[in-house]
């Protein structure tokens, strides 16, 4: 960024603060020092308006939140000043606060501290003794103590104090390296004082007071910390204090310069002589790691990242540098740490240990850190007797041997961060891969940290390990048999194998028969059984299950009977009968194990062969807690469903016939914040909910068929989601008469006939479901019922030309519809004559119906029906000639349109633009009705209807002068 005003000064280490050009500006809102706030923390990055809402009211919004939220950042930019406020930008979805690190004292701190973490890698203790004491004058009192959000306070002070912790760490490391220990030593203490749990404080005033003559007094600090982390934690103090204690005691403190205590310097030892040293054996150099895999194949971006950090390993100023490879049971992890280690090994001269640490061993348990650690001293071959039986002094043996050799080290398959901490070695010139299914974010610390994640491979990648395996002309002879077999390995380097494996061992058969025979075998959890412990890809997701909590375990097997694609938070809670937050744990468990990925904002996938495992184990439940997990999916899907449509068509409410089950307590529905909110979640979730409602006969419950079509088709009805509709209520139709249910089996029939008689206009499709809706509601005595179905028989046949059954049904629907009191029902009756009423060119029938309709719409507050009334009337006019009225009514029904497209009227704008369109190009207004027509296709293109392509060409022959 340019230099966009020198005078921008911006503050939040302290109580808020904002200077324009100089001059200071004082925010007396609350409101907007909770907004600056917010965008100050998150500068250069897009704020979300749901995330700046979910601030300025700690998560309990007005119902018009996001307008007021527009009129306080409106507010705080003429508040901050011609600079100031000119940095917030407006960006699609959000805000962005623009600004230069040196603008905002916390990024300018932040800067600050990268730089002098810099200079001290290059043992520049001036220079970053000079950035750290200018980050730390930054500091002007409590962060945020004048900003009232909550939410705010809760979500970043934890960081920003981590921040300061971190400065003041390397800030008194830096006095120490310059031989300040004396004038540091108060400060340190009033550090520890603050921060009495805090190790690295409590090592530096050791280390200082030892510098400083104090060595009983250091020797103190040790034990009063001892104590404090005792009494209050119940562990001791980690192995930098424990060390230090040693060396004080030993007088051999070494500064962080690297400058050992003058004082405390050992005398030298008397030179072995030249024949003592000649007849001493050569050091033990272990070459440990196992047989490359043949056809290693891919992970480029891995292998390059592992490089980059063996590379910059001498700017590692302490301890050894540590890599994670983590991903799911047989995703290559192990087979990518052995290679890179074969390819890294004359880096490493002093030797390459390789430890299996069996972490997700589903027939043992974990290998022990003191075995681990036994088997590495072997490799050395250190003498039995010098190896101490007690595991403390056992792990400073292991240490002191690595101290001061070039070891990699390869620690496979961990289970968590207290398996591997006692096997890292200290010294600078090691370094450790570990292999995981779960993150281990414990091991990576600093700039000798690493964590990468091994998923499956690219399609490219798969490609080229079936070239190298089976031989470029046999896999390239396969033709589209080619991508089916790398669609069916999952590209998971294990099951690629595998399917391989199977190929290479019947040369005779083509790809294609292979994988038939892969493909005979219904789960893909079995396709791939080896009946081998180590390739078997069913062991290795035992191994990752037998190591989750009970709460990740419930929501593992629940899973395997969801039946969607993804799955958000709120779903898997009740798919579990779990609270949100501990589903939350739960999913959070099932990533770091890699049995879960995350999708996208709060929602997650599956790999079908983990899908299948799960499926697995939740068979293997009793009946009844199966039933039950699908009863708590389905009744989610159902109420959420209803809560939607509520909120996005409340008229579509009032005429549901179909009658819910009772609600669950276990069971917590979605709350929408506004009606877009509630259209999206359809948007989302609609094919989980097909799928549930698809196999809901089967799960034994046929009645959320119905219940679920009826709901459903509330929203696609309007979203032209049509052909859908008319599958969920195939379904549905079918689930009911299965059951002999009529009053089921009318509502689908009604579902079905609507859907299809929109998918078909003008063709002989839907009659049949319409007319037997219309028999099963006589026949049940349901007037109500009766008088719908009549109603969609008047727009079938009034689309058909039938002009006599089109206003009979119409005057039976609006007899009926009168009687129920059903306004609702009335209108659109009204609005169904009024327009087919114009095709059969009798106008004063179709206006006065029209505006009757239109009286009612606005009377019962129906924005969805006012718009499709507008553009009946506008259609009404445009067929008479009367153009100017027309226009007007066209543009009437298209900016109610524009209003409610987040509802999901998008079938209906586009339909109205189409005509509106015409109307221009009959009164030679051409750009007008291209422009129209764009907007239209737009949305049909959106909505993946075939009218798009049509309407597309239109344009073109318009652009052509064709008319």
């Amino acid at each position: 960024m340019e230099n966009q005003g020198a005078g921008v000064d911006a503050g939040i280490l302290g109580p808020l603060k904002a200077a324009d050009r100089g001059q200071s500006v004082r925010i007396t809102s609350g409101q907007q020092r909770t907004l600056l706030a917010a965008l100050l923390l998150s500068a250069n990055t897009l704020v979300s308006q749901d995330q700046l809402v979910d601030v300025l009211w700690d998560s309990k919004p007005p119902r018009n939140a996001h307008a007021a939220m527009r009129t306080y950042v409106m507010r705080l930019r003429q508040t901050l000043g011609a600079e100031l406020g000119a940095r917030i930008l407006t960006q699609a979805g959000g805000y962005l606060l623009q600004a230069e690190p040196e603008e905002i004292d916390l990024l300018h701190c932040g800067l600050l501290h990268r730089a002098a973490q810099t200079a001290v890698r290059q043992r520049d203790w001036a220079s970053a003794a000079r950035d750290l004491e200018r980050a730390l004058a930054l500091w002007r009192g409590e962060p945020l103590v004048d900003v009232a959000s909550q939410r705010l306070r809760e979500r970043e002070l934890p960081a920003i104090g981590q921040l300061r912790l971190d400065v003041l760490e390397l800030h008194y490391e830096v006095q120490l390296a310059l031989g300040a220990h004396q004038e540091v030593l108060r400060d340190l203490q009033a550090a520890v004082d603050r921060h009495p749990l805090h190790e690295r404080f409590c090592a530096q005033l050791m280390t200082a007071l030892h510098l400083s003559g104090r060595r009983s007094d250091a020797l103190d600090a040790y034990q009063a910390t001892r104590r404090r982390l005792a009494e209050e934690l119940g562990i001791d103090p980690g192995q930098e204090m424990r060390q230090l204690q040693q060396q004080i005691l030993a007088d051999a403190v070494v500064a962080p310069s690297g400058q050992t205590d003058a004082r405390a310097a050992p005398a030298p030892r008397d030179a072995a002589p030249e024949r003592e040293r000649q007849e001493r054996p050569a050091p033990i150099v272990p070459r440990q790691l196992p047989v490359p895999a043949s056809h290693f194949t891919g992970r480029e971006e891995e292998l390059r990242s592992l490089d980059e950090l063996r590379a910059g390993m001498g700017a590692i100023r302490r301890g050894a540098a540590v890599v994670t490879l983590v991903g799911t049971g047989g995703i290559g992890k192990t087979a990518l740490a052995v290679h890179w280690a074969h390819q890294a090994a004359a880096e490493f001269p002093d030797g390459q240990l390789f430890v299996d640490l069996r972490g997700f061993d589903p027939a043992g348990d974990p290998l022990a850190p003191s075995l681990a650690v036994r088997r590495l001293l072997d490799a050395f071959e250190i003498p039995e007797e010098r190896i101490p039986s007690e595991f403390e002094a056992r792990c400073a043996l292991y240490r002191s041997v690595l101290a001061e050799r070039r070891v990699l080290l390869v620690l496979d398959n961990a289970r968590d961060e207290e398996q591997v901490r006692p096997l890292l070695p200290a010294g600078p010139g090691c370094m450790v891969v570990v292999t995981s299914r779960q993150k281990l974010p414990g091991l990576l610390t600093g700039d000798a940290g690493l964590s990468i994640h091994v998923g499956l491979l690219s399609p490219a990648e798969t490609r080229s390990l079936c070239e190298r395996v089976l031989g470029q002309e046999r896999f390239a002879s396969a033709g589209a048999a080619a991508d089916a077999m790398i669609e069916l390995s999952g590209r998971i380097p294990l099951t690629t194998r595998i399917l391989l494996a199977s190929a290479n061992a019947q040369p005779r058969l083509s790809m294609q028969e292979v994988i038939g025979h892969f493909k005979a075998v219904p789960s893909h959890l079995d396709r791939f059984e080896t009946g081998d412990a180590r390739t078997s890809v069913r062991t290795a997701l035992i191994g990752s299950y037998r190591n989750l909590g009970s709460l990740g375990a419930r929501l593992f097997r629940a899973l395997g009977l969801y039946r969607g694609d993804r799955i958000a938070l709120p779903a898997a809670a009740a798919l579990a009968g779990l609270p949100a937050t501990e589903a939350h744990r739960a999913l959070a468990e099932l990533t770091r194990h890699h049995l879960v990925t995350v999708e996208g904002p709060g929602r997650y996938a599956m790999h079908d062969i983990v899908r299948d495992f799960a499926f697995e184990l939740a068979h293997q439940d009793p009946a009844e807690e199966r039933a039950a997990v699908r009863d708590r999916i389905l009744t989610y899907f159902l109420r959420s469903a209803e809560a939607a449509v509520a909120l996005a068509d409340p008229a579509a409410v009032r005429r549901f016939e179909a009658v819910a089950p009772a609600r669950r307590p276990d069971v917590t529905v979605e709350v929408f914040a506004d009606a877009p909110a509630a259209r999206q979640w359809f948007v989302t979730e609609r094919h989980a909910m097909l799928a549930h409602l698809a196999h809901a006969r089967e799960d034994g419950f046929a009645e959320f068929g119905w219940l679920l079509a009826e709901r459903m088709g509330a929203f696609m009805h309007r979203s032209g989601h049509w052909q859908e509709w008319a599958y969920a209520a195939r379904c549905a139709m079918a689930a009911a008469v299965a059951r002999a249910d009529l009053r089921g089996e009318a509502l689908a029939q009604l579902q079905l006939g609507w859907a299809s008689d929109l998918i078909d206009q003008g063709g002989r499709t839907a009659h049949p479901p319409l007319v037997r809706a219309l028999e099963l509601y006589e026949q049940l005595g349901d007037p109500a019922g009766q008088a719908r179905a009549h109603l969609r028989l008047t727009r079938y046949c009034g689309r058909r030309g039938q002009e006599a059954a089109c206003r009979d049904h119409a005057g039976r629907a609006l007899k009926l519809f009168r009687a129920a009191g059903d306004r609702d029902g009335e209108a659109e009756t009204l609005n169904a004559l009024g327009w087919h009423c114009v095709e059969f060119d009798d106008h004063p029938t179709a206006t006065t119906s029209l505006l009757r309709s239109l009286r009612l719409y606005q009377e019962l507050g129906n924005r969805h029906g006012e718009a499709d009334v507008w553009d009946s009337l506008a259609w009404a006019y445009h067929y008479a000639g009367e153009c100017r009225e027309a226009r007007r009514c066209y543009l009437q029904a298209i900016e109610l349109d524009a209003s409610l497209d987040q509802l999901g009227s998008r079938h209906n704008q586009a339909q109205t633009l189409i005509r509106c369109g015409e109307l221009h190009l009959t009164t030679g207004d051409l750009t007008a009705a291209a422009g129209f027509w764009r907007r239209a296709a737009a949305i049909l293109e959106e909505l993946g209807l075939p009218q798009a392509v049509e309407l597309r060409a239109r344009i073109r022959s318009l652009a052509a002068g064709d008319r």
